[in-house]
């Protein structure tokens, strides 16, 4: 679990420095780039909804069992993803640093984090 802890905690740090050199602008609306944090939120309460109602009874549907393990390890490996995908992420904003890129690019690393935390966090404060 510290490895997800480590790759987590990194949405009120990293991940918000990374935001602070994106263009945040919507047309006439600015979003903070303090506030980018808040889209881990948004996609717990967009996803625990869909994963309990849609995908594990769809899983279950066509005979693969969705056991504690099976959601820890897939956790895990979402977690790996989206560490990689904030590194291509932070990749894409070095080789372009005169242009800045949309802060809509670091919503897929946020919808992982979120999905590996809906498949870790019940089993992993079980003792």
């Amino acid at each position: 679990m510290p490895f997800f802890w480590g790759v987590f905690f990194q949405i009120s740090s990293l991940w918000v420095f990374q935001a602070a050199d994106m263009d945040c602008t919507f047309g006439n609306w600015t979003l903070p780039y303090a506030e980018v944090g808040c889209l881990n939120n948004l996609a717990d309460i967009v996803l625990i909804p869909l994963f309990d109602q849609l995908l594990y009874p769809a899983l279950t549907y066509i005979r693969i069992a969705v056991t504690p393990l099976r959601k820890m390890i897939s956790g895990f490996v979402v977690t790996c993803i989206a560490s990689c995908v904030a590194g291509l992420v932070q990749i894409a904003m070095e080789n372009n640093p005169e242009e800045p890129i949309s802060v809509l690019l670091i919503l897929p690393q946020y919808i992982l984090i979120s999905m590996a935390e809906i498949l870790l966090s019940p089993y992993g404060w079980q003792p």
